[in-house]
């Protein structure tokens, strides 16, 4: 049987530690190619897995493939729906009703005999509420014309202020059709189809635009106050969105409190629209945000981050990852919110907490 040929019983002492020198780097080369493009899966895992349920990704990203809701409620705790002590929204009778509508007894269920002549011994009431046939009240204007006795010249009485055209529409049309685009989100032609449906009357879509603008400009006094509630209050939360201007993309910037919110739409996401906006960097208080880097900025506020991001992402840990130690400070952070939420915090709690975060 022929010998196989072994190159490495040619070469020299010399050849072989530089062949094996060779061998070292090239594993090296690889080893680390290895882990960049483990590192690279590992990202697209993350990105691919990630959801409005694990992370800060808004739901309209979920495309058609929804996540099944997580609910965080406990079981056994509350039941679905009201519970008790809730006001809820059950109507309630009125003291003055705006119609009422007397069904006269005649005739008795039992035996048929009339009782048209008997007593009244006391009324069931039993109310309805509806709204009224919808459609345009139109009032008529008529200004008197005179000719004066003094300089023979013509004039007539003054309009009330607002009646400017021989047909318009009134306010509270107008006021109607920016709460339904503006508030609602309708867009203006459907806003246009709902008065042509439920009124009768088609406002046409300038008309809507120019009562956008009207409305717009109008508010412009409670925006600077507004904005100066939010720079002096202790706790101001913060969030960007990007949505669609146009086809092109921007970005939704909120700073609010419980009673105050502040919309501005940027370009940019980070520290620069922050800056332009200007809410942030004259604010002193605490900043509760998502912690995106630009919010960190700024030094003039302390830093909170929001818990709702920490439980999604926490989430993403325990299906990603099955960290058992996601679920416990889950957990931990709801039995914390619900301990402050029920006003249980012991004044010393309160002061331990306050300094260690400052």
């Amino acid at each position: 049987m022929a010998k196989k040929f072994n190159p490495f019983e040619t070469m020299s002492r010399e050849q072989l530690l530089a062949f094996i020198q060779y061998q070292a780097e090239q594993i090296e080369r690889l080893r680390a190619q290895n882990a960049t493009l483990e590192t690279r899966l590992e990202k697209l895992e993350h990105r691919l897995n990630k959801n409005s349920s694990n992370s800060s990704k808004p739901p309209s990203s979920d495309g058609l493939k929804k996540p099944n809701p997580k609910s965080r409620r406990e079981k056994g705790k509350r039941k679905s729906g009201g519970q008790p002590g809730h006001e809820g929204d059950t109507l309630k009778m009125v003291s003055q009703p705006d119609e009422v509508v007397t069904h006269r007894h005649t005739i008795c269920p039992h035996c048929r005999h009339d009782v048209s002549p008997d007593r009244v011994e006391r009324i069931v009431k039993r109310q309805v509420f509806d709204l009224p046939p919808m459609q345009m009240q139109v009032t008529e204007h008529q200004a008197q014309v005179k000719v004066c006795r003094c300089c023979g010249k013509r004039s007539h009485a003054e309009f009330p202020a607002g009646v400017n055209a021989p047909t318009q529409y009134g306010p509270n049309v107008l006021a109607h059709a920016v709460y339904l685009n503006s508030y609602h989100l309708m867009p203006i032609g459907r806003v246009r189809e709902w008065f042509a449906d439920c009124v009768g009357q088609a406002v046409s879509e300038g008309t809507i635009e120019r009562a956008v603008r009207q409305f717009a400009d109008a508010v412009v006094p409670s925006l600077d106050v507004i904005y100066d509630g939010l720079t002096q209050a202790d706790v101001v939360h913060y969030d960007e969105t990007g949505f669609r201007v146009n086809t092109g993309l921007r970005w939704l910037h909120t700073a609010c409190t419980e009673h105050l919110s502040y919309y501005s739409v940027h370009l940019k996401r980070g520290d620069e629209a922050m800056l332009d906006i200007g809410v942030l960097p004259n604010s002193r208080g605490w900043a509760v945000h998502d912690g995106l880097k630009g919010y960190f900025s700024f030094g003039t506020v302390r830093h909170a981050l929001c818990n709702a991001h920490h439980l999604r992402e926490l989430q993403f840990a325990l299906e990603q990852y099955e960290a058992d130690w996601a679920k416990d400070m889950q957990d931990l952070l709801l039995a914390m919110k619900r301990q402050v939420a029920a006003g249980e915090l012991s004044a010393e709690t309160r002061a331990g907490s306050v300094k260690n975060r400052v």
